[in-house]
């Protein structure tokens, strides 16, 4: 039981790893570097949407972690668990 949980829990953290290399660039090309974004374009982008902008694409960054975490708790709880 132990060697399948650790063999999925390799392959989550493994899965979550590729799922951030593969969307992370896409999201930040979609963030910072569009057209919509710059002075010369759009001069009348209010502030707080630029702070807007920059608390999602942080979510986009601190969600994949908190996924390592909860797979790490996952794991925790289900090696330690007894079996009567």
């Amino acid at each position: 039981m132990a060697v399948a949980i650790i063999v999925l829990v390799i392959i989550s953290l493994f899965a979550v790893g590729i799922a951030m290399i593969t969307f992370q660039p896409a999201i930040y090309e979609l963030s910072y570097n569009s057209s919509f974004w710059d002075e010369q374009v759009n001069p009348n982008i209010a502030p707080e949407l630029r702070i807007l902008r920059d608390t999602l694409y942080n979510a986009t960054i601190a969600v994949p972690v908190m996924m390592l975490g909860v797979i790490a708790v996952w794991a925790l709880l289900s090696v330690s668990r007894r079996e009567d």
